[in-house]
């Protein structure tokens, strides 16, 4: 009964958000419209302009150095990133996500001199799939997929999210709480594009709430090896307290036993999905309720498919997640 409590509940919640989807469509528009997106070329600062053709990619999984065209890398990328059944309008808005990011990271690597632009893990499709192993993992359906990946790249080749006329730090994850989170609450920087804003549809996305659960004793073991010198007296019921929370939902801080940590060291040592998690004890068991998957800032993954679905195109999505920016086409 209480399981089905806190459905319903958390449905209601998100149903009376939707409209706010509306409002914002309504807002974007405006926005859409009267936006200048012809930028010639993106800058780093005012003396030094940046073009690149291609990325260099350190596979960690052979040590070795891959020079890949801009254009392959956003196809292997999006496969890696998003799933391919995903609304077209939502795969265009991940490749401009994608874009974005990585354009700014190899703009940062090659300012400081590095060999390689940034890590990959090709063997664990981390970060970016090369072809031929697209080949591989698709088998009969390659062709159609990557038919539908190469022209939603193509619709947006060259676009990305800037603030200020720079490349912002597009960050994405594949769905949060409700809300998403800003930058200031999880990494300690505030940038005014990533702040929190609703994003109602991840409450409809797969799993988007979790369970995880531990035995007293396994609650013991794994909170001893992550922190150490922890002290868990007395009964279990008060082995956890003082939870602190961001205004989206993510534990920010929480004492576990005398030892003071964030959420996100509760995630990492319980392996849950986000840091955005209730925990209850009860008949010999530690519980985390668990909601969303990731970090929960900047673009939800979910939450844009949910947008596409509703008619959403990838301008506006991008423009929910990263407000306050311009999407344009730079060189």
């Amino acid at each position: 009964m209480k399981k089905t409590f806190y459905f319903c509940l958390v449905f209601l919640i998100c149903m009376a958000l939707i409209p706010t989807i509306t409002l914002m469509k309504t807002e974007i528009k405006k926005h859409h419209e009267a936006e200048n997106t012809d930028i010639s070329i993106a800058r780093i600062d005012d003396d030094s302009p940046v073009t690149y053709n291609d990325f260099r990619l350190l596979d960690t999984s052979q040590d070795k150095i891959l020079t890949v065209s801009d254009f392959n890398f956003c196809c292997g990328a999006l496969a890696a990133e998003m799933p391919v059944s995903f609304d077209k309008e939502a795969l265009k808005a991940q490749t401009v996500a994608i874009f974005t990011y990585y354009s700014k990271k190899r703009n940062e690597s090659r300012l400081a001199g590095y060999d390689s632009d940034f890590e990959v893990n090709t063997e664990q499709n981390l970060i970016y799939i090369p072809d031929e192993k697209l080949r591989d993992m698709w088998g009969d359906n390659y062709t159609e997929y990557y038919s539908k990946i190469e022209a939603c790249v193509s619709d947006v080749f060259g676009q990305a999210v800037l603030y200020d006329d720079e490349l912002i730090l597009s960050c994405f994850c594949a769905l949060n709480g409700g809300t998403t989170e800003s930058s200031k609450d999880i990494f300690g920087g505030e940038l005014p594009y990533l702040t929190a804003v609703a994003s109602p549809g991840d409450c409809f996305a797969p799993e988007y709430q979790t369970e995880c659960s531990f035995t007293t004793d396994e609650f013991e073991e794994i909170a001893t090896g992550a922190w150490q010198g922890i002290s868990l007296n007395g009964s279990p019921q008060q082995w956890v307290t003082d939870i602190e929370r961001t205004a989206s939902g993510t534990v920010s801080q929480i004492v576990i036993g005398n030892a003071k940590t964030t959420g996100d060291e509760v995630r990492k040592a319980f392996s849950l999905r986000s840091a955005n998690f209730d925990i209850v004890y009860s008949q010999n068991e530690f519980v985390f309720t668990v909601r969303g998957y990731g970090h929960g800032v900047g673009m939800s993954q979910y939450g844009a498919q949910y947008m596409a679905i509703q008619g959403a195109d990838y301008r506006e999505i991008l423009y929910t997640y990263y407000p306050n920016t311009v999407i344009a086409k730079v060189e």
